[in-house]
Protein backbone atom coordinates (compact mmCIF):
# COMPACT_ATOMS: atom_id res chain seq x y z
CA UNK A 1 0.00 0.00 0.00
CA UNK A 2 2.82 2.38 0.81
CA UNK A 3 4.40 1.79 -2.60
CA UNK A 4 1.08 2.48 -4.35
CA UNK A 5 0.67 5.67 -2.32
CA UNK A 6 4.23 6.73 -3.14
CA UNK A 7 3.73 6.10 -6.83
CA UNK A 8 0.49 8.09 -6.89
CA UNK A 9 2.24 10.96 -5.12
CA UNK A 10 5.05 10.83 -7.69
CA UNK A 11 2.51 10.75 -10.51
CA UNK A 12 0.74 13.76 -9.03
CA UNK A 13 4.02 15.66 -8.82
CA UNK A 14 5.37 14.68 -12.24
CA UNK A 15 2.27 14.32 -14.40
CA UNK A 16 0.58 17.54 -13.38
CA UNK A 17 -2.40 15.94 -11.68
CA UNK A 18 -2.21 18.68 -9.09
CA UNK A 19 -5.84 19.78 -9.17
CA UNK A 20 -7.78 19.25 -5.99
CA UNK A 21 -10.31 17.06 -7.81
CA UNK A 22 -7.58 14.81 -9.21
CA UNK A 23 -5.93 14.54 -5.80
CA UNK A 24 -9.23 13.59 -4.18
CA UNK A 25 -9.86 11.00 -6.87
CA UNK A 26 -6.40 9.53 -6.31
CA UNK A 27 -6.99 9.52 -2.55
CA UNK A 28 -10.29 7.63 -2.97
CA UNK A 29 -8.60 5.10 -5.24
CA UNK A 30 -5.89 4.53 -2.64
CA UNK A 31 -8.51 4.08 0.07
CA UNK A 32 -10.23 1.49 -2.13
CA UNK A 33 -6.93 -0.33 -2.68
CA UNK A 34 -6.27 -0.29 1.08
CA UNK A 35 -9.74 -1.66 1.74
CA UNK A 36 -9.22 -4.47 -0.76
CA UNK A 37 -5.87 -5.43 0.73
CA UNK A 38 -7.30 -5.41 4.26
CA UNK A 39 -10.22 -7.57 3.16
CA UNK A 40 -7.92 -9.96 1.32
CA UNK A 41 -5.81 -10.40 4.45
CA UNK A 42 -8.91 -11.05 6.54
CA UNK A 43 -10.29 -13.45 3.93
CA UNK A 44 -7.02 -15.38 3.76
CA UNK A 45 -6.97 -15.68 7.54
CA UNK A 46 -10.57 -16.84 7.67
CA UNK A 47 -10.31 -19.29 4.76
CA UNK A 48 -12.79 -20.31 2.10
CA UNK A 49 -16.36 -21.08 2.97
CA UNK A 50 -19.14 -22.94 1.15
CA UNK A 51 -22.15 -21.40 -0.56
CA UNK A 52 -24.35 -22.94 2.09
CA UNK A 53 -22.83 -20.48 4.61
CA UNK A 54 -24.43 -17.53 2.76
CA UNK A 55 -27.69 -16.05 3.93
CA UNK A 56 -30.39 -15.46 1.25
CA UNK A 57 -29.39 -11.81 0.67
CA UNK A 58 -25.74 -12.72 0.23
CA UNK A 59 -26.65 -15.63 -2.05
CA UNK A 60 -28.69 -13.26 -4.23
CA UNK A 61 -25.77 -10.85 -4.50
CA UNK A 62 -23.45 -13.75 -5.41
CA UNK A 63 -25.84 -14.81 -8.19
CA UNK A 64 -25.79 -11.26 -9.63
CA UNK A 65 -21.99 -11.15 -9.34
CA UNK A 66 -21.57 -14.42 -11.24
CA UNK A 67 -24.15 -13.48 -13.87
CA UNK A 68 -22.19 -10.33 -14.75
CA UNK A 69 -18.74 -11.97 -14.93
CA UNK A 70 -17.15 -12.19 -18.39
CA UNK A 71 -17.17 -15.48 -20.29
CA UNK A 72 -14.51 -17.91 -19.16
CA UNK A 73 -14.69 -16.98 -15.48
CA UNK A 74 -13.43 -19.67 -13.16
CA UNK A 75 -15.35 -20.90 -10.13
CA UNK A 76 -16.07 -18.21 -7.56
CA UNK A 77 -14.26 -18.54 -4.24
CA UNK A 78 -16.15 -17.34 -1.19
CA UNK A 79 -14.41 -16.07 1.94
CA UNK A 80 -15.72 -15.03 5.35
CA UNK A 81 -15.13 -11.41 6.34
CA UNK A 82 -15.43 -9.81 9.79
CA UNK A 83 -18.96 -9.01 10.96
CA UNK A 84 -20.60 -11.71 8.85
CA UNK A 85 -19.56 -10.19 5.53
CA UNK A 86 -18.44 -12.24 2.54
CA UNK A 87 -15.93 -11.78 -0.28
CA UNK A 88 -16.63 -13.29 -3.70
CA UNK A 89 -13.51 -13.75 -5.86
CA UNK A 90 -13.35 -15.00 -9.45
CA UNK A 91 -10.42 -15.19 -11.87
CA UNK A 92 -11.00 -14.56 -15.57
CA UNK A 93 -8.23 -15.46 -18.04
CA UNK A 94 -7.18 -12.46 -20.14
CA UNK A 95 -6.91 -12.09 -23.90
CA UNK A 96 -3.13 -11.85 -23.59
CA UNK A 97 -1.77 -15.34 -22.76
CA UNK A 98 -0.85 -15.55 -19.09
CA UNK A 99 -2.77 -12.45 -18.08
CA UNK A 100 -5.93 -12.43 -15.99
CA UNK A 101 -8.44 -10.27 -14.21
CA UNK A 102 -9.44 -10.90 -10.61
CA UNK A 103 -12.95 -9.74 -9.78
CA UNK A 104 -13.69 -9.27 -6.08
CA UNK A 105 -16.97 -8.20 -4.56
CA UNK A 106 -17.40 -7.72 -0.83
CA UNK A 107 -20.82 -7.74 0.78
CA UNK A 108 -21.93 -7.13 4.34
CA UNK A 109 -24.11 -9.35 6.51
CA UNK A 110 -27.22 -7.93 4.81
CA UNK A 111 -25.95 -8.74 1.30
CA UNK A 112 -25.24 -5.09 0.45
CA UNK A 113 -22.21 -4.47 -1.75
CA UNK A 114 -19.48 -2.70 0.18
CA UNK A 115 -16.64 -2.94 -2.37
CA UNK A 116 -16.23 -4.22 -5.91
CA UNK A 117 -12.88 -4.27 -7.70
CA UNK A 118 -11.24 -5.67 -10.81
CA UNK A 119 -7.50 -6.25 -10.61
CA UNK A 120 -5.74 -6.79 -13.93
CA UNK A 121 -2.63 -8.98 -13.78
CA UNK A 122 0.03 -8.99 -16.54
CA UNK A 123 1.58 -12.25 -17.80
CA UNK A 124 4.66 -11.57 -15.63
CA UNK A 125 2.44 -11.51 -12.51
CA UNK A 126 2.60 -7.76 -11.93
CA UNK A 127 -0.52 -5.72 -11.27
CA UNK A 128 -1.40 -3.56 -14.27
CA UNK A 129 -4.14 -1.65 -12.45
CA UNK A 130 -6.96 -1.96 -9.93
CA UNK A 131 -10.36 -0.57 -10.85
CA UNK A 132 -12.90 0.33 -8.20
CA UNK A 133 -16.13 -0.67 -9.94
CA UNK A 134 -18.31 1.31 -7.53
CA UNK A 135 -16.51 4.66 -7.52
CA UNK A 136 -15.11 4.45 -11.04
CA UNK A 137 -11.54 5.05 -9.92
CA UNK A 138 -8.40 3.30 -11.07
CA UNK A 139 -5.00 2.80 -9.44
CA UNK A 140 -1.93 1.99 -11.49
CA UNK A 141 1.12 0.84 -9.53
Amino acid sequence: TVSVASEVAIAVATDGLGSVAALRKAEKALEAADHVRDAERAAAAAGRIERTALNPSQAGNLARFEQKLPAGAQDTAIYALPGGGRAFVADVPGRVPGSKAIYEKQVNLHGETMQYTKTTIAPDGNIVHVKDKIHGTEVKP
